[in-house]
């Protein structure tokens, strides 16, 4: 009975740290490499995340929603800089949760409703 309780205590410590930390990735400057060995500069701010994709010089423009403390969408995407390759991407909705964190880094999973996508990616808050 004491194991259980103890397992049962740890696990809400860890879940309510976790949540603790998520708000600090809510606002800021943050670094994706993806798999295609490209670097993904994303800025949080309000209620915007806009995303400038290196390798191919596209900016794009999200709305975002928190969820909760740890969970948030992206929806209405904008390109405002370059050329689109995902136009079919700009009605739907992704859905993200924050999963890990480790420092300046957290793993978030990903997933886009109605199509068979699902991505985890790692970033690293750099403002």
């Amino acid at each position: 009975m004491r194991i259980s309780s103890l397992i049962v205590l740890s696990l809400t410590f860890l879940s309510f740290n976790l949540k603790n930390e998520c708000k600090d990735f809510k606002k800021g400057t943050f670094e994706l490499n993806s798999e295609d060995g490209s670097s993904h500069t994303i800025t949080r701010k309000g209620n915007k995340q806009i995303e400038n994709i290196s390798r191919t010089g596209t900016i794009s423009e999200f709305d975002i929603e928190w969820l909760d403390d740890c969970s948030y969408i992206l929806f209405n995407r904008k390109v405002t800089k370059g050329t689109d390759l995902y136009p079919e991407s700009n009605s739907d909705t992704l859905y993200n949760e924050v999963i890990e964190i480790n420092g300046d880094f957290f793993k978030v999973k990903s997933r886009m409703k109605g199509y068979d996508f699902e991505a985890e990616s790692i970033l690293k808050k750099i403002k």
